[in-house]
């Protein structure tokens, strides 16, 4: 417990921690200094301060000069933390800097995995659609063949979203253009979609960084 006793002279209450017992203090009401009592020896019946054993030589005097009096003992010192728990955290400095700055170029790299993903698999599409059509006018239509088509067309417009989103990144313009590719490439929608998702959430990682909306919007204007 913190030890609490009043000024010799001015009858200020100071209080100090409980393991500064018989060093030295001033008040900081009067500049007077005296002897820190023990716990539990708080003030004699008459009102006066009963303090250790002075072995100070500067004798309690109130008028030792400033040079000479003790140091601070809850100033910063070349002690350690342990040594003294009052000082600054070694290695902090005012300039430390708080947030890490953000990059505006980490769309770029995750931009191009999309669009040559993208690419591939719009590649391959347009190859099943092109044999389905052959198809059909060698065999005829069939009713399995028109569900074919309307899977492989709505998966052929999930990856131009995609491509597009990826273009939108490299280019840093079209925020929302670029969110919306890199969900559609998360989302189970399409064939590749092993090799998309890992890249759709790098992607949005860098979209998602803090400050990356101002840097897609500040492009908009170039």
């Amino acid at each position: 417990m913190p030890i609490e006793f009043h000024c010799g002279q001015c009858q200020h209450r100071l209080r100090t921690p409980d393991d500064l017992a018989g060093q030295k203090a001033r008040c900081p009401q009067c500049g007077h200094i005296q002897a820190i009592p023990a716990a539990g020896s708080m003030v004699s019946g008459a009102g006066e301060i009963k303090p250790l054993p002075d072995a100070s030589p500067f004798g309690g005097s109130a008028f030792a000069t400033p040079s000479l009096q003790p140091d601070n003992p809850f100033a910063d010192t070349d002690e350690s933390v342990d040594q003294n728990p009052y000082s600054t955290p070694i290695g902090y400095t005012k300039s430390m800097p708080t947030t890490i700055p953000l990059d505006p170029h980490a769309t770029i790299a995750p931009g191009i995995c999309l669009i040559v993903c993208a690419a591939i698999f719009i590649a391959f599409v347009a190859i099943l659609i092109l044999a389905g059509i052959l198809s059909v006018v060698d065999e005829g239509l069939k009713d399995d063949d028109v569900l074919a088509f309307v899977l492989l067309s709505v998966m052929l417009a999930i990856q131009f979203l995609i491509l597009w989103g990826g273009i939108n990144m490299v280019r840093r313009r079209g925020y929302t253009m670029a969110m919306l590719g890199v969900i559609a490439a998360i989302a189970p929608l399409s064939g590749c979609w092993c090799i998309s998702l890992p890249i759709g959430v790098w992607g949005l990682t860098s979209l998602m960084k803090g400050g990356m909306r101002a840097v897609f919007s500040s492009n908009e204007f170039r």
